[in-house]
């Protein structure tokens, strides 16, 4: 009786001899060692879940602050280069405009801020739009407040592909919005902590619980308790909450006047009795 792998392999005359090589028993076979095997999505830490894609951050308008510092924060620790910054004109007087000393106070350069005011929406995810496909960013911030029917699964597949095939991270901040359908690659939730006080109670680093709503690539809800340490440029994650930031959020209100996280990007708004943030 003809040898079932010697009849494959005259019959497969089509293909050329270093092709029909790899035909053997499958017995023959070792289990293969996958030593460079990648580690599950869900265990990741907190930075690897940045991929080069879109990424959403929700906040409620108490917030607004921490939203920001997030952000900026995130792509300050993935790749120190120029980041361009879209946000919409109009919040200049509800939060104030952006402080370049308050900027480098928080550990990030001026100079590698690209400032992008936009008058509507439609401009802002243009903007944004042409950032994910600058490869000579380090990573985009487009800011918006309140709900918009412009952006939808459309737009952020549009935001998400040339962000991914780029590969620039673009970050979306969303304050007093509702959270829609999307092609963000993950999506999060962002609160304020107290910060621990330093030597003669002095204020203390920056803050934030980062809830993370869903992955795309698997990775399980979970929620980062994150310290910015402005010297180094990056987050340190903390096991738990301190049970002072637990009270101070559990009390926090709607009020801009409570406790909010130590940013100080935004300085003064104009003079002409707006409020101050930051």
């Amino acid at each position: 009786m003809l040898d079932p792998l010697k009849r494959l392999r005259d019959g497969t005359l089509f293909v050329s001899d270093s092709a029909t090589a790899p035909i053997v028993r499958a017995s023959t076979l070792a289990r293969p060692v996958f030593a460079n095997r990648k580690e599950p999505e869900a265990k990741r830490g907190f930075k690897q879940l940045f991929q080069p894609a879109l990424h959403e951050a929700y906040a409620a308008p108490a917030d607004q602050p921490a939203l920001v510092g997030f952000g900026l924060g995130v792509l300050r620790s993935l790749k120190n280069g120029p980041v361009l910054w879209v946000r919409q004109t109009f919040l200049d007087g509800e939060t104030g405009r952006v402080f370049p000393s308050g900027l480098r106070e928080y550990g990030l350069d001026p100079d590698k801020i690209v400032l992008v005011q936009a008058n509507n929406v439609r401009d802002l995810l243009q903007a944004g739009l042409e950032a994910a496909r600058c490869k000579a960013l380090a990573g985009a911030l487009l800011e918006l407040a309140g709900d918009s029917s412009l952006y939808d699964l459309t737009a952020s597949r549009r935001l998400s592909l040339a962000a991914r095939s780029n590969g620039v991270p673009l970050l979306f901040l969303r304050s007093a919005a509702r959270a829609v359908p999307s092609a963000a690659e993950t999506r999060w939730h962002v609160r304020t902590l107290s910060s621990s006080p330093l030597a003669a109670n002095a204020p203390g680093k920056p803050v934030f619980e980062a809830e993370l709503l869903r992955s795309k690539r698997g990775a399980e809800p979970k929620t980062f308790v994150l310290e910015w340490n402005p010297d180094a440029g990056e987050f340190k994650e903390r096991t738990e909450r301190s049970a002072a930031s637990t009270v101070a959020t559990d009390k926090r209100t709607a009020s801009l006047s409570g406790s909010v996280v130590s940013f100080p990007a935004y300085g003064q708004a104009v003079s002409d009795g707006r409020r101050r943030a930051g």
